[in-house]
């Protein structure tokens, strides 16, 4: 994707030219170009928003740009970006929805409302559940998440069951993670370091890290 490109549809039909705006922003996240991304997921919003796009689609890009704020540090911009993608999505099955109710959790968090993140968490882990999707990446992710919002509280007996509950999800990534592990021989320096050896191996889960090529020791904290 290029900026070139998506211009030459300016012209055409609206929703078309937002979709292709939202895909290059999905192009320039991933590539860490996050202000460029931003600009793309905000401009195809308003567009989606003026045609009156249906719910999902407007629903996705909410939710992209939500994310994209946490990982720039702006959870107060990310926060109503998600309740309205969560209040548009309560009525269906997308897999959407439960993924955007853990992000309300990081945002709230990270706004220091702990308890409702944490009870964001709950939400999202029940509603998979009972969709009996615990095998997705992110039911694990909500897991761990609601085990390290738990530890922050000391609570390291129900952080350590959130984390073990992210293991048992058994998706690809975690059975990676887990081999780098055992390959590298780290569980002695997790104990050493008084580190979670679950909550150790989902931090290189969801940080990325799990590859030899990648520096694990930052990733080996709470």
């Amino acid at each position: 994707y290029s900026r070139d490109a998506v211009a030459a549809l300016r012209d055409g039909p609206a929703e078309r030219y937002a979709q292709a705006l939202s895909n290059l922003g999905t192009h320039l996240s991933a590539v860490g170009r996050v202000n460029e991304a931003g600009e793309a997921f905000a401009e195809a919003l308003d567009l989606y928003r003026k045609v009156g796009s249906d719910t999902e689609r407007l629903a996705s890009v909410q939710y992209n740009l939500a994310v994209l704020n946490l990982d720039r540090g702006s959870a107060a911009d990310a926060e109503p970006l998600l309740r309205q993608a969560i209040s548009a999505l309560a009525e269906g099955h997308s897999t959407a929805y439960p993924a955007s109710i853990v992000a309300l959790g990081d945002a709230l968090v990270s706004l220091g409302k702990r308890e409702e993140g944490k009870a964001a968490y709950r939400e999202a882990i029940e509603l998979l559940r009972s969709r009996q999707a615990t095998g997705t990446r992110v039911y694990a992710y909500g897991c761990q998440r609601l085990g390290v919002a738990s530890a922050s509280e000391n609570d390291y007996v129900g952080a350590s069951h959130y984390f073990r509950q992210a293991v048992n999800a058994n998706t690809d990534a975690v059975r990676n993670a887990a081999g780098f592990l055992e390959r590298r021989g780290l569980e002695r320096l997790r104990s050493a370091r008084g580190v979670d050896p679950y909550n150790a191996l989902l931090q290189l889960v969801f940080s990325g890290s799990a590859d030899p090529q990648v520096g694990w020791e930052s990733t080996l904290a709470w």
